[in-house]
């Protein structure tokens, strides 16, 4: 991913796109585009594990329930 984003970057600065911002500030443009997506990532594992720790504690109680 990292030189994924690199190469993004040059390809904006050959082409004009914000190229002096992006040419003075290069190295943490490219750390926040990183930490932002590392972020997410992030976020969407932890709804993933969320969702399944629900499951199972509603199978659970479904089966308690279904004891009684």
């Amino acid at each position: 991913m990292p030189d994924a984003v690199d190469a993004a970057v040059q390809i904006c600065i050959k082409r004009g796109i914000l190229k002096d911002l992006l040419a003075s500030h290069r190295a943490e443009v490219v750390d926040v585009i990183l930490t932002e997506y590392d972020e997410q990532k992030y976020r969407a594992m932890e709804k993933k594990e969320g969702k399944a720790e629900c499951r199972a504690e509603g199978k659970a109680e479904g089966k308690a329930e279904s004891v009684i």
